[in-house]
């Protein structure tokens, strides 16, 4: 009875300290991003660069923050961040990778077109073209790193923290809602409202992290890779 009751009272704490090292690397992805894309717009005297370091700045930074907090300090494996067996088949990500992409794309133009907002540009194309290596290390950082630091930190921690203290459905919404706020640009918040929600309920319906971080890499390689195709067009 004595160790379950310190097994409660030490839990909340734990959590708290997870939520914390989460924060750490959003932050952290935030202020990688702003200091070497300051630096290499210093460095490299154009705007190209300035994206570039925003990128490479965000993964690096992102992921060393998370790597440390939750694996060096907290010694997490894989299986801790949520990459567990799946519930279902990821076979259904055939089918729910498209539908996520094209239906969260058709929404956000929907809703644009009503309200008679400008689409969002994609800041990632001043990056891709620098060169080749500089093409690969921006569209590897966007397209695999950066969706491993915000799968976890928003869909493994933030996610499963509120779903202790509210309802599920609550801890979605909020889930979203901070997800959302959280690329702190409005062009694209409506995007990624939708493509949080995607995110959560692949979550939630295949109780793994395995596949919204897969949907959540389609959806960034979707947009590198159009984003380049269209500078070699």
């Amino acid at each position: 009875m004595m160790n379950e009751l310190k097994s409660s009272q030490i839990a909340p704490a734990v959590r708290a300290v997870h939520l914390g090292w989460a924060l750490a690397s959003v932050v952290a992805t935030f202020a990688g991003a702003a200091v070497v894309g300051i630096a290499c717009g210093l460095l490299g005297g154009g705007g190209t660069w300035v994206t570039f370091g925003i990128t490479i700045g965000g993964a690096v930074f992102g992921l060393g923050t998370l790597w440390y907090g939750f694996s060096q300090r907290l010694g997490w494996s894989w299986r801790d961040a949520g990459f567990v067996s799946s519930a279902h088949s990821l076979w259904h990500l055939l089918w729910w990778i498209p539908v996520t992409i094209l239906g969260c794309g058709a929404a956000t133009g929907a809703i644009n077109v009503l309200l008679r907002n400008e689409p969002a540009g994609n800041n990632l194309s001043d990056g891709l073209k620098i060169s080749p290596a500089a093409t690969f290390v921006a569209v590897l950082s966007t397209a695999l790193v950066i969706p491993l630091v915000e799968e976890i930190a928003f869909r493994r921690v933030l996610l499963d923290w509120l779903q202790n203290s509210m309802p599920t459905w609550a801890a979605a919404l909020t889930t979203i809602a901070v997800f959302a706020v959280a690329h702190g640009i409005p062009a694209v918040m409506l995007y990624i409202a939708f493509f949080g929600t995607c995110l959560v309920l692949a979550r939630l319906w295949f109780k793994t992290l395995t596949a919204p971080l897969c949907i959540h890499i389609a959806n960034n390689a979707v947009v590198a890779f159009t984003t380049l195709g269209g500078l070699s067009g």
